[in-house]
């Protein structure tokens, strides 16, 4: 990372400090789509999403600086360029370049880490290009759906992806800072921001790991929150005997690396017809850091083209 980049990071926080404090808000929502949903400790892979709820106030999320721990620092990225999942529960392709992230070259987000805790900065070029990021419908890296069932995350933006291992990832604190951004007005001016957050997850129900409640049931497939023989049940059946390697997406429900009948399926059935647990909770409001970057991100990139 070239340093003349980073100084002039830290220049612009210190500039859009002395933004309007609380004009805006952002909440952020950090998915959890762990591997084995009964065997937290393998790991899987997180989602950042993002949505504004400053309805006539502001066009998009300008710039959010976000600190993360629990997570793979190497491999972190704007979007989704792999699909995973399906249905109701899909994180799809949401294309790099679509979100507009231009704080690193070869359009990744800049990313430092320290003590355990990443910071992973996102910011538009308020000067040249402007996307609705956040916004709803019809905006860049929106799901229509969301993929943990709480229709208050519907038509929210993918941000970044990455994976993780066995430690849940979570908001975190590095030092005096913590997650924090702005939204634009109209006028391109970048206004600073209260952020909330929340993680949220689909490990097993009993785990109790999900917040009020929430989480997959045995035998719950397609991730979808119920269980059904036909969705569910049914897919399962067909790799009964067809060795190790499975996961929770063929039928190996407890986590042992292969499906059987009395272990996976069994157990399964039981719960056709069993109320689905609560849906993941949105997101609880925390108090914004001082405010932060974006203000001057045309600065960046003038720089970045004098390099």
């Amino acid at each position: 990372m070239k340093r003349g980049l980073v100084l002039s990071l830290t220049a612009l926080a210190l500039v859009v400090g002395n933004a309007a404090v609380n004009a805006a808000d952002i909440d952020l929502s950090l998915n959890l789509r762990y591997t084995n949903p009964s065997t937290p400790a393998a790991g899987g892979n997180f989602y950042l999403l993002a949505k504004t709820n400053t309805a006539g106030t502001s066009t998009g999320v300008a710039g959010l600086s976000v600190y993360l721990s629990g997570i793979n620092a190497a491999g972190i990225e704007f979007g989704n360029a792999t699909a995973e999942g399906a249905g109701n529960a899909a994180y799809p392709v949401v294309a790099a370049a679509g979100l507009g992230g231009n704080v690193n070259n070869g359009g990744l987000p800049l990313v430092t880490t320290a003590a355990g805790i990443s910071n992973i900065v996102y910011g538009q070029d308020l000067v040249t290009k402007l996307l609705t990021i956040g916004e709803g419908t019809g905006t860049p890296g929106n799901l229509t759906v969301d993929p943990l069932r709480n229709a208050a995350w519907a038509n929210s933006t993918l941000l970044l992806s990455g994976t993780f291992g066995a430690t849940r990832p979570a908001f975190a604190a590095s030092g005096a800072n913590s997650t924090d951004g702005n939204v634009y007005d109209a006028g391109g001016v970048a206004i600073d921001a209260t952020v909330s957050t929340v993680v949220r997850g689909d490990s097993l129900k009993t785990l109790a790991l999900e917040p009020n409640g929430g989480g997959l049931l045995f035998g719950d497939l397609n991730r979808n929150g119920t269980v059904g023989f036909t969705t569910d049940i049914n897919p399962a059946l067909g790799q009964i005997g067809q060795g190790s390697g499975k996961t929770w997406d063929q039928g190996d429900f407890n986590g042992n690396g292969s499906v059987g009948f009395t272990t996976d399926i069994n157990p399964a059935l039981a719960n056709i017809g069993v109320p689905a647990p609560p849906a993941p909770i949105s997101a609880v409001p925390e108090p914004a850091a001082v405010g932060m970057i974006m203000v001057g991100m045309g600065a960046v990139a003038a720089l970045r083209r004098r390099k």
